[in-house]
């Protein structure tokens, strides 16, 4: 199944599945990213405050998510176009994360659970250099999606 934004709206997805599934997807490729730069923070930090969204949507972890956002978004413009396309586009889902955490509806969510969604799965097909890779991970993601679903979480 071609998971888009109609899965996302057509099975009425709340606020904080998406976020999981945001997270779900940083989680696949932080390693990525964290391998070629150990000394930059800012995914990781993205993908943990919008970790701290999916527990507790408090206004100070949603304004920590704005500002992990922010600043991810801000440190992948600034990396150099030398940075390979595989480490870049791996640090995309936790700035994605963060994205959809700091949102305010369910409906701005589902945007940043797509980018989260595409950006995992092209990052791990990159890294891997195979496009079985990528579909397992869409498989592992609809399965989730489903779980969460199903558990009402």
């Amino acid at each position: 199944m071609k998971i888009s934004d109609k899965f996302l709206k057509n099975n009425n997805f709340t606020h904080h599945q998406c976020i999981m599934l945001a997270v779900f997807c940083a989680d696949k490729t932080i390693d990525i990213f964290e391998q070629a730069f150990p000394d930059f923070s800012e995914p990781r930090i993205a993908l943990e405050s919008a970790r701290k969204c999916a527990e507790s949507m408090s206004s100070d972890n949603k304004q920590s998510a704005e500002r992990a956002f922010k600043r991810g978004f801000s440190f992948m413009d600034s990396l150099p176009p030398t940075v390979e396309d595989k480490v870049r586009i791996s640090a995309g889902p936790s700035i994605y994360a963060a994205s959809t955490a700091r949102r305010f509806s369910v409906e701005t969510s589902y945007g940043g659970v797509m980018a989260a969604y595409l950006d995992a799965g092209y990052a791990i097909q990159l890294n891997t250099d195979s496009v079985a890779a990528k579909l397992e991970f869409r498989e592992e993601f609809l399965k989730y999606a489903l779980f969460l679903k199903r558990k009402g979480m």
